[in-house]
Order: structure tokens, then sequence, then C-alpha cells
């Protein structure tokens, strides 16, 4: 028996991170055989992950037919990407248009509509099946009116935390630091930026808030605070982010530009977390680190669930941004306190195996002939 066709598509750096563990899975199926696609972020994560791809410039509905028929696939397996391109979308309606089963990975608790609408609608963009993280986001994608059957099977890029923390040793604690200039009496602030501006436009009116205007309020707060210990700011830019050029002194802080090649070790060397609602701090919190997330004037929803289980530490407005921030630099034991309770909810795993059982029941669906 030959093995089942699967394509692949991802675009942003967040929906590949998701697929990875999961492709890194199936390439060892001998079930199954594998095509990736990417584009935008995507190629490069898959990369690092060991996992080889073809690169897609543009895309069109016509064009994935072609892409999907060429392959002969028996399953197209696709991100939920948020960005310009979104090549995903055409790929799950060219899916559909053949008569081909398509399974979407989830990667985050937003943007539910916007992952999936077209001039259509949400249903003409929808996967047949979706996977999704926990209770909360398949709450939020019934409610956004997404059609897809759902499955819960946690977050795959997740999989690893539980072990990268039990690694995580003292030496490579001081070589992140030194590589950064930080020493051991140093105290070491990351800042997870986003692309916030690039993905809404105008920010401020949409979410109240954006990379610059947080890191601007964090870089302020440090800078004023007492100067008795050397801090640093390690700023840590999103893929998708058009930064500026940082200035590295700002009165007797210090900042400069995290390059750490892997983002758990970044966050783990640090003596407190900052950002806004990436998925990073929640990562950092499963990670045991202290994580603060700022998000003044925040119009709608708070989308990051660390900040609703108490794993992290959040404020709203700016004067509370700035007492938060100012309180956990200071006050060692409140950092202590935060990590430890964030740590006891790391998930358990497993989540890149459960997907690869939906993929499986999915092929099991699968017409077989829909290329003949």
């Amino acid at each position: 028996m030959f093995p089942e066709s699967i394509v692949t598509i991802s675009g942003d750096a967040g929906g590949a991170a998701a697929l990875a563990p999961v492709l890194s899975l199936l390439q060892r199926d001998d079930r199954v055989s594998l095509k990736h696609y990417a584009y935008a972020q995507a190629p490069d994560v898959l990369q690092q992950a060991g996992i080889p791809n073809l690169q897609l410039h543009s895309c069109d509905v016509a064009l994935a037919r072609r892409i999907l028929a060429r392959e002969r696939a028996a399953l197209l397996l696709t991100a939920t990407s948020v960005n310009d391109l979104e090549f995903e979308k055409q790929f799950v309606v060219a899916a559909r248009q053949s008569a081909c089963p398509s399974l979407g990975v989830l990667d985050f608790w937003s943007n539910y509509v916007q992952r999936f609408e077209d001039e259509q609608g949400v249903a003409n963009c929808s996967p047949d099946v979706l996977t999704v993280m926990d209770a909360c986001a398949a709450s939020g994608v019934r409610n956004a009116g997404i059609p897809s059957e759902l499955k819960i099977t946690g977050h795959p890029a997740f999989d690893g935390l539980l072990a990268w923390r039990q690694t995580f040793s003292a030496d490579k604690r001081r070589f992140v630091r030194t590589a950064l200039g930080v020493q051991a009496s140093d105290f070491l602030v990351i800042f997870v930026s986003q692309a916030i501006a690039e993905l809404y436009g105008d920010a401020k009116k949409h979410l109240g808030f954006d990379q610059d205007s947080v890191r601007q309020i964090v870089t302020q707060t440090l800078a004023q605070l007492p100067p008795d210990q050397r801090r640093v700011l390690a700023i840590r830019r999103h893929p998708r982010e058009i930064g500026e050029r940082v200035e590295n002194r700002h009165g007797s802080l210090d900042v400069v530009l995290d390059s750490t090649p892997h983002r758990w070790d970044a966050v783990m060397a640090a003596d407190l977390v900052v950002g806004m609602n990436s998925v990073l701090l929640l990562e950092a919190s499963y990670l045991g680190a202290p994580v603060i997330s700022l998000q003044p004037g925040l119009r709608g929803d708070d989308f990051l669930p660390s900040n609703g289980w108490g794993g992290s530490a959040a404020a709203y407005r700016l004067e509370d941004a700035t007492a938060l921030l100012s309180e956990y630099v200071l006050d060692a034991s409140a950092r202590t306190k935060l990590g430890a309770r964030a740590a006891e909810f790391a998930p358990e795993g497993h989540a890149a195996e459960r997907i690869c059982e939906c993929v499986h029941q999915q092929l099991a669906r699968s017409t077989r002939a829909i290329w003949e």
C-alpha cells in the first residue's frame, strides 16, 4: 500500500511553530508522505525544526488546486495565519472544491474570524476539522460562527516546555546572559515585542496600544528606578516586526537587541519577562519565568490566557503599568511567587500526538479517488 499524500501550508511564525512538532512526528510515519509549502516567516521556522519546505511567493485558489492535484493529496494540513497574504485560505477553498479533506491547527486565542473569513464569510475558508488548544479556544471559535468540527488537543508548540525547563542549566543561563553583555549581578529584563502596528495599522485605535508605546513605558520606567544595580533591557523583536534603531542607553539603563537563537532560552535567562499578549509570554510563564503583561488602554478582551488564571501579572492602565513593572523589578519575592505559580499549570504535552491521531482519522474519511 502506498503512503497517503499530505500537503501542508503555513505562513506566520506562530502557525509554523505549532505545526512543526506535528510534522516532525508525521515525517517518521511510513503511512504518509508529506509535501510542505510555506511563505512569509514559516520557511525559516520549519527549516530550523529540520523540516524541508517549498517556499511560495504568491498563491491563488487555482494554484492551490494544481498543487493539491499534482501531489494527489489525500489531506490538506494547514496552519491558520493572519497576515496580508493568507495562502492557507486559498488552499482550504481549493481543497473543498476538490473534495480533499482539510485539517487546521489553531495556535492562539484571538482573531478567530480573521483567520477564516473572506468576502463570503467564515464558512468558505474554514477547514473541515480544526484542532484547538483548550475549551476556552473552542468556545471562542464556536462563538465566532466557525463551522469546523472541533478537536481539543492542546498546543503542540508547548509539548517540549517541561523537558526544556528541566534541562535548562546554570551554564546555559550564563551563556545567554554573557552573549547579551549581562553579568550574574545584573538585572535582565526581556521585552517580548510584537508586530502589532504592522498587523493592525492604527493599533491604538483597535487595541489601545502598540509595541512602541509599551516599549517606551518599559524603557522610561526602568530608567527612572533607583540605580542600585545595573539593569539591562533586551528587546526581542517579532519576525514580522519592522523595528526602528534602538538607542543603547537610557540614563542608567542599558538597552540591547536580543538575538538568542531559541526564544525559550532567552526568557529563562531573564530576571523578568515583560510584554503585551504574545504567546511567548504564556510559554515563559509555563517555563517558570516571572511574566508581566502590559496592555495600557486595552480595548476589548485580554487574549492572554495566563492573565486570566494568574500565571502572569497584568496592567491595563498607564499608571498601573508603571507601578506593576516597578514592583516586580524591585521585589524578588514577588517574582519568585509569580514564576512558581505559573509553572504549576504547565501543560502535560502530547498535543502533537493527538493531532496526528486527528490526521489519520481524516485520512480514513478520504475518498482516495478525488484526483482520478
